[in-house]
């Protein structure tokens, strides 16, 4: 007969799961066609602007703050449903506003909420695996699966109904999400008591390993935002449509389906401080080779990287901040990695982004993206050499031990 507690570590999978699924079957095509809904409203460019700003900027606060709530109430579970009740219910409320100034307060509403989501989920679902947190691709993949689809179906849906109605979407899948995460038991035993606003401030001056890596992450995510943010663009001028660059993301989406299954034997072979450095030589590769090429089909081979670059960055940096972060701050840590490496990384490279277009021309743009890449490999490497000395140093006082006790 099956044990009892792997009974209930299965049941706890299959709906982290479809929480994953769900979550990001729901919002990853909203995002990417949110500008089309604005601008069907009449607004101007500096006005869509500013709205699509509007998610990063209150990420850079409140990905921590509901992270740290969580850590300090101890109930991640309890966190993560607030956070998706409220994205629900403000994105059922989205659509009444056509206004700039109702847009700007609803939005905002919706982004603070919303943006307690992503790292409250990948805290419950380490938290669930508890010593098998190499396993967290294995779950994460099911966000590519809706990842994938929610591109498809949220185009079809805009193109045949409404844009509108893409946010009734989201909500609806945002709902069952919730439904999934009230069927999972809060994982972990005992939550230590949180460390406090000081605590937080000693595990970030604390951790070297935290003070390089998180400089390192916002350089390698921010050159990801420039490459993807403007792959349109650059597309275009390579005389291709919007149908050639939907095949080119789909394509990159797809290439990261066997990293995130694959990654628990990674991060077990090569740690996540290998996986980074790989990481980033890829992502200063592709973007390289993007801004020399002029063929369509070698666009195509190398968007291929794209697993390499974004799905192994994605679990090793999640692995890595879930280490290095104290048991009373393991959600803190998580949503200080969410703030770094999706909000403040999307303001950057928009922003520069779009002032190396006005400087240049798209090319240069992913050169320098390759240069961002690139600059992340020293403290990347200072980072594997710590590490490396760590676990060195951790074999000798093992032998000396052994030495002691023969």
């Amino acid at each position: 007969m099956q044990p009892v507690a792997t009974r209930i570590n299965t049941r706890a999978d299959r709906s982290l799961k479809a929480v994953y699924f769900a979550y990001f079957l729901g919002h990853s095509g909203v995002v990417a066609f949110m500008s089309l809904h604005l601008a069907g409203l009449g607004l101007t460019g500096r006005e869509i602007g500013l709205l699509l700003a509007v998610g990063p900027v209150v990420g850079i606060i409140v990905q921590p703050a509901w992270s740290f709530l969580a850590d300090a109430r101890g109930g991640v579970r309890g966190a993560l449903l607030g956070a998706l009740t409220g994205a629900a219910l403000l994105s059922l409320l989205i659509p009444l506003g056509k206004s700039y100034g109702a847009l700007l307060l609803l939005l905002m509403g919706w982004a603070f909420f919303f943006n307690g989501i992503d790292p409250l989920l990948n805290s419950l679902a380490l938290e669930s695996l508890g010593r098998e947190a190499d396993a967290f691709g294995r779950l994460r993949l099911f966000g590519s699966f809706g990842n994938a689809g929610s591109q498809l179906l949220i185009g079809v849906l805009t193109q045949i109904v409404h844009s509108a109605a893409m946010f009734l979407w989201q909500a609806l899948f945002l709902l069952v999400a919730l439904a999934n995460v009230l069927a999972i038991t809060q994982g972990g035993s005992g939550r230590e008591r949180a460390l406090g606003r000081r605590g937080l401030v000693v595990m970030l001056l604390g951790s070297r390993a935290l003070l390089l890596f998180l400089p390192a992450a916002l350089l390698l995510q921010t050159s990801q935002v420039m490459g993807w943010s403007y792959f349109a663009l650059y597309m275009k001028a390579q005389g291709a449509g919007a149908v050639e660059a939907g095949v080119g993301l789909w394509i990159a989406v797809l290439s990261a389906f066997p990293f995130f299954l694959f990654a628990q034997p990674l991060l077990s072979r090569f740690g996540p401080h290998r996986l980074l450095l790989v990481s980033a030589s890829a992502y200063a590769l592709r973007w390289g080779l993007l801004s020399a090429t002029g063929s369509i089909a070698a666009i195509y081979i190398i968007q291929t990287l794209n697993g390499c670059c974004y799905a192994l960055y994605y679990v090793a940096a999640v692995a890595l901040v879930h280490k290095e972060s104290p048991a009373p701050l393991k959600a803190t840590g998580q949503g200080l990695l969410s703030a770094v490496h999706i909000s403040l990384a999307t303001i950057c490279g928009g922003l520069l982004g779009g002032l190396l277009l006005d400087w240049s021309d798209v090319f240069w743009l992913y050169r320098a993206a390759a240069g961002l890449a690139l600059a992340s490999m020293p403290l990347l490497i200072a980072l594997a050499l710590a590490e490396s000395r760590k676990a060195a140093s951790g074999a000798e006082g093992d032998a000396c031990g052994t030495k002691v006790l023969e």
